[in-house]
């Protein structure tokens, strides 16, 4: 089953990466540094999920600064007027 729309994966991973964070903390018996380092990625995966969500032309734009990935920056302008019109 596919997600119907990048709005919908967003919500899903940021939940979800929450979850397991809870999770790692209430059910795990994990050293401190395997917390710190899960704490520390949690966040990140979720900050960058929410920036390419609400921030596509900001990235379009870097991407269009490397020339190896100006293939990319022209799939993620149609992506970014697909969600436009959604």
């Amino acid at each position: 089953m596919a997600v119907g729309s990048f709005g919908q994966n967003v919500v899903t991973n940021v939940m979800g990466a929450s979850a397991i964070l809870w999770f790692c903390y209430t059910f795990l018996n994990l050293s401190t540094l395997a917390l710190s380092v899960i704490t520390l990625l949690v966040p990140a995966y979720i900050a960058l999920f929410l920036v390419v969500y609400f921030n596509i032309k900001w990235i379009v734009s870097w991407l269009d600064r490397i020339s190896f990935l100006k293939n990319t920056a022209a799939f993620l302008i149609s992506w970014a007027l697909i969600s436009l019109t959604t």
